[in-house]
């Protein structure tokens, strides 16, 4: 076996020798790449003046629309050295403390006119005294019922959450998935899911930036470059560097103090809050 190196990357090489019923020999060799190393992620400072509560700096900031776009944006940056995996992507979440609580938000949902129909109470317990989210790899998630896997289709036998989207991430059988599709109980999952005796499916409450092509909002309201999750977005590569920004609108988050959470991934599944 491979050694597995905490905390950093590089190549690792090794030989394989066969012999065939006719004593004939043969060898083959093989140099596989490894990344152990969490990639680096940060918030830029200028955020086109409008600003967010940044708890890495303990700094305090409003999120406003801006008058032109009619959006929020948030941009930072991702990097990574020499030849680690690379950039797969960031999910960014928004949760709020009301009355004791905390909930999460989804800023692509609207609302409502008591500001509660997109928001989730983290530590809401259901029919059988437990929690309704589950909390891992950084994220909320809420879990149902599947009721067959087949190849890159799930279906499942619950209801589907109304945060639930394309492009959105999905956990089963211990394995982070993209949503590619939903139509109605069946979601349709970017690669093939492995045969599982799993009978849950986990749903993130998360938006999603990994459309390494920018895209942009046109005067008809039009997303140019859009890759179906609802949020403008995009990731531009500069060499290791990799400069993202991702615009929602914040009219859909209810006023007061909100915390702003990322998880940043490389493409060999090492993340970093």
């Amino acid at each position: 076996p491979l050694a597995i190196i905490e905390d950093q990357y590089g190549q690792d090489s090794f030989t394989l020798y066969g012999t065939d019923i006719d004593k004939k020999q043969g060898e083959k060799n093989f140099i596989i790449n490894f990344d152990n190393k969490v990639p680096d992620f940060c918030l830029t400072e200028d955020w086109n003046d409008y600003e967010i509560k940044d708890k890495k700096n303990d700094k305090k900031r409003d999120i406003e629309n801006s008058p032109d776009s009619g959006l929020y944006t948030i941009s930072g940056e991702f990097k990574e050295e020499g030849n680690q995996s690379g950039f797969e992507r960031i999910a960014m979440y928004f949760t709020r403390k009301v009355g004791g609580k905390t909930y999460i938000i989804d800023p692509m949902l609207d609302k409502g006119a008591a500001g509660d129909v997109n928001r989730y109470d983290v530590n809401k317990l259901n029919n059988a005294g437990e929690k309704e989210l589950i909390s891992s790899d950084g994220m909320y998630w809420k879990e149902v019922e599947v009721s067959s896997v087949n190849g890159s289709k799930i279906t499942i036998s619950g209801n589907v959450p109304t945060f639930v989207r394309n492009g959105g991430l999905c956990k089963i059988g211990g394995a982070i998935y993209r949503i590619e599709d939903v139509d109605g109980k069946n979601i349709t999952v970017e690669g093939v899911v492995p045969s599982t005796n799993d009978t849950v499916i986990y749903f993130a409450i998360a938006q999603v930036i990994d459309n390494m092509t920018m895209e942009t909002k046109e005067d008809s309201g039009v997303i140019k470059n859009d890759d179906d999750d609802e949020m403008i977005e995009g990731v531009n590569r500069a060499g290791t560097t990799y400069n993202w920004t991702a615009s929602i609108n914040s009219e859909n988050i209810f006023d007061g103090d909100v915390d702003v959470h990322f998880v940043a991934f490389d493409k060999a599944g090492n993340s970093a809050e």
